[in-house]
């Protein structure tokens, strides 16, 4: 049930293969990992510290399950995982006005992303419960916007039990609550990062990952639209080496560039784009964070921007 984007099974479940030639030897095993378990074994395979990075991280080693094909360690984990609230099953999936602007901006965590409404799944072997699903034309019926099953004897997922294992249902959503809560209290978390601009770098901003977008500007998922006179998006950027930068627009399939764009520093130095793309303008930017603006000078209905690419062309 499902495709890619929710989180029905059909839509997260894969198979994980796992070769190291002379190292491990052949053996299917049960376990339910989780994508975010890889970074952690692969840090403990090659002898490094997971502190060394700064940052805690979500998985677990999964390294000594590898190791031995006769081990019976327990390997118990809870596994989260949430959707895009636009890609969850519809009388009509992926409608053009479900896409268009599925990227957009989140400008207040606590009014945009509350957790009761959020597509949020919680696995606790054998149990796994998803919270606002969505339809789905061959699913069981969705019980106060929760589906709960018994994946061990349920694979398929055809039989809800929110209503007949109310414990575990209730239990499995009090976890999602807390887990979801403490993704959103992450300063960063639901945000674009500040972009790296300096020598040695591609520096390619991806103008469809703004902080915020104004005046009817829509985020796509790899595009930014609807450009009209007066619309615009900022973007964070830490510049490594400041200089002078020129640049250029890229669209997507690379279709030419129409309108007219400007990119600017709240100090006011800015880079013009008339059509075409190319500009032969240079913006100064001073080594630090920023935030750079573009702003919507002649709007054009044809074009989806996806990069500013930046060059360096002189010294501060």
């Amino acid at each position: 049930k499902g495709y890619k984007g929710n989180l029905w099974e059909n839509g997260v479940r894969s198979p994980l293969f796992i070769r190291w030639g002379g190292r491990y030897a052949g053996q299917v095993r049960p376990e339910r990992l989780d994508i975010t378990d890889i970074l952690p074994t692969v840090l403990q395979l090659a002898g490094a510290e997971e502190d060394s990075i700064h940052q805690a991280l979500d998985g677990q080693s999964f390294s000594t399950l590898l190791a031995d094909p006769e081990s019976v360690e327990p390997w118990r984990k809870t596994i989260f995982n949430y959707a895009h609230p636009g890609w969850q099953p519809t009388d009509a999936p992926w409608t053009p006005e479900g896409v268009l602007d599925e990227y957009a901006p989140i400008s207040d965590k606590e009014a945009q992303l509350p957790w009761q409404a959020q597509p949020i799944s919680v696995i606790e072997p054998p149990y796994k419960l998803i919270l606002n699903p969505g339809s789905i034309s061959n699913g069981p019926e969705v019980q106060n916007g929760m589906a709960l099953f018994d994946l061990d004897a349920d694979p398929k997922e055809d039989f809800n039990l929110a209503e007949t294992r109310p414990e575990v249902a209730s239990r499995l959503r009090a976890e999602a609550e807390q887990w979801f809560e403490g993704v959103k209290a992450f300063p960063h978390a639901f945000a674009p990062p500040a972009f790296m601009i300096g020598p040695g770098r591609e520096n390619r901003l991806p103008l469809y990952a703004p902080l915020s977008a104004f005046n009817g500007v829509k985020v796509g998922y790899n595009f930014l639209h609807q450009l009209e006179e007066g619309g615009g998006a900022a973007y964070r950027i830490e510049v490594k080496e400041g200089g002078k930068f020129t640049g250029t627009l890229q669209s997507v399939g690379k279709e030419a560039v129409t309108g007219k764009y400007a990119f600017m520093l709240p100090s006011g130095s800015e880079l013009l784009f008339d059509s075409g793309g190319a500009t032969a303008d240079t913006i100064l930017l001073p080594a630090g964070e920023h935030l750079l603006r573009l702003k919507v000078v002649e709007g054009s209905e044809e074009v989806w921007l996806e990069y500013l690419v930046l060059e360096l062309s002189g010294s501060e």
